[in-house]
């Protein structure tokens, strides 16, 4: 065979042989459609406004993609409302208000081709988008668009036109965020902001329950008006030491704003504490309710987790000022026991150490009384009362009332014909358990505080030596 006959033979098989491999590189080399890319980029300088309306000229932008529908409507008004099927919080104003403008003024963009073709369009990506939102005009007619997946960028078009244009990364992300990001985890009403002593936004509050295990406390209004104080009705009704009750409590709890959505539908709560949570319930004079659950602090001990009553999620609070969970009943109680002015006691009766006595008051001109019968005076009068008041609160205990019979008995008689009772029960050496009125307060005192307030005042009377100051 000639040579050149050989050399031409060979040419052709090269050629027959590089066709066949530009097939298999364009079907992806299984017969299949050959992929479609992005065009590219037209390289100008030049910006166009794909959209540019006016609130008044929308009634409504209504958004589906990526597993979300949601609407957002503008009222009469002018004000935005936005529902969602599936959502757990209210949402924030100023996100949905953000996202709003974002769909309805689309300028300033770079044109990625004019007039595509539908295979221009579906290499955008514009045949399977990331987004669609149609907008309901106030005339009546609508606009359709739709973005893209992030390709070689984010592409943006009005559904029925052919140009195509680019959408930056963060507008896009805009329009694209999840529904979390619109929610608004606030616990409180927006009215209640963080308190001081000089801003008493906790004048709000109606009512404050805490319930932990082996603990329950509930402060209320005292009458209608803030201005009439607040009173403690669990565990024992009394009034309140209003200085603590301020600082460690009622301003603190004003300061609770969960901010971070940690987990939805939670399947273990013991991760965060909420298994056994403490309980804040709240009532406010506006008619608003809520209980939030508090469970522990976070592994980096700078938030505390805790859930909203009716919401199964999770939030995280990295604000909120938690020391109300762990004040001492006894000390947002006033420091005495009992309390009741010396104008409206008629006689006072001590049962201690095996013995009782009796003060009986004089409340005519001048003021004085006597002791089992012997004459006082004002002073030694007012002083040996102050006596039986000046019992203080040293603490608090989850003890029963003992089956063996109280130590002391006190029994203050007032001038309507009311009476009320406090017996101390004695736990130990030292401490003993004040139950007034028949009702266990689950507090207790110390017996060197009634020796010294009592039994040696006692002494000094019988020997008729005058109360010291």
């Amino acid at each position: 065979m000639p040579r050149s006959r050989v050399i031409l033979i060979s040419v052709c098989i090269l050629a027959v042989l590089g066709a066949a491999v530009v097939i298999l590189a364009l079907t992806g080399g299984d017969g299949a459609e050959p992929a479609v890319s992005p065009p590219p980029i037209i390289d100008n300088a030049d910006l166009f406004d794909l959209l540019n309306l006016t609130n008044a000229d929308v009634k409504s932008v209504s958004f589906s993609g990526g597993g979300l529908s949601y609407t957002v409507t503008r009222d009469s008004d002018g004000e935005l409302t936005m529902a969602a099927s599936r959502a757990l919080f209210p949402f924030q104003p100023s996100v949905v208000t953000s996202v709003f403008n974002s769909a309805i003024r689309l300028t300033q963009l770079k044109r990625a081709a004019a007039n595509a073709d539908d295979a221009a369009l579906a290499g955008f990506g514009l045949d399977d988008p990331a987004m669609v939102w149609n907008i309901s005009l106030a005339d009546g007619s609508a606009v359709r668009l739709a973005l893209s997946e992030k390709l070689l960028a984010r592409y943006v078009h009005i559904v029925g036109q052919r140009d195509v244009y680019i959408l930056e990364d963060y507008q896009a992300d805009r329009l694209c965020r999840p529904l979390e990001q619109f929610y608004d985890l606030s616990f409180l009403p927006e009215y209640i902001t963080p308190a001081t002593e000089e801003e008493y936004t906790w004048g709000w509050f109606t009512r404050f329950a805490l319930t932990a295990p082996g603990r329950e406390i509930e402060i209320r209004r005292a009458g209608a008006e803030f201005s009439e104080g607040y009173k403690m009705y669990l565990p024992a009704e009394t009034d309140i030491n209003q200085g603590v009750a301020v600082n460690s409590f009622f301003i603190p709890i004003t300061t609770v704003k969960p901010s971070e959505l940690v987990e939805i539908n939670p399947a273990d709560l013991s991760k965060y504490g909420l298994d056994n949570p403490v309980r804040l319930e709240l009532n406010d004079e506006e008619g608003w309710s809520g209980t939030l659950l508090i469970g522990r602090k976070n592994e980096t001990n700078d938030g505390q987790y805790v859930m909203i009553e009716g919401k199964n999620a999770v939030l995280l609070d990295k604000s909120g000022d938690y020391i109300f969970t762990e004040t001492p009943y006894f000390r947002l109680r006033l420091g005495l026991i009992w309390s009741h002015n010396i104008d409206t006691v008629r006689s006072v009766d001590y049962h201690l150490d095996g013995t009782s006595r009796r003060l009986v008051l004089s409340h005519g001109d001048p003021f004085g009384g006597d002791l089992d019968g012997k004459e006082l005076s004002e002073s030694d009068t007012r002083r040996l009362y102050a006596s039986v008041l000046g019992i203080f609160i040293d603490g608090e205990t989850d003890a029963d009332i003992p089956a063996a019979p109280p130590e002391y008995r006190f029994v203050i008689t007032l001038t309507d014909g009311g009476s009320h009772t406090l017996e101390l029960y004695a736990l130990n050496e030292r401490q003993f358990l004040f139950v007034l009125d028949g009702e266990n307060q689950r507090l207790i005192t110390y017996k060197t505080t009634l020796t010294t307030s009592l039994l040696d005042k006692f002494d000094l009377l019988d020997q008729g030596i005058e109360l010291p100051r």
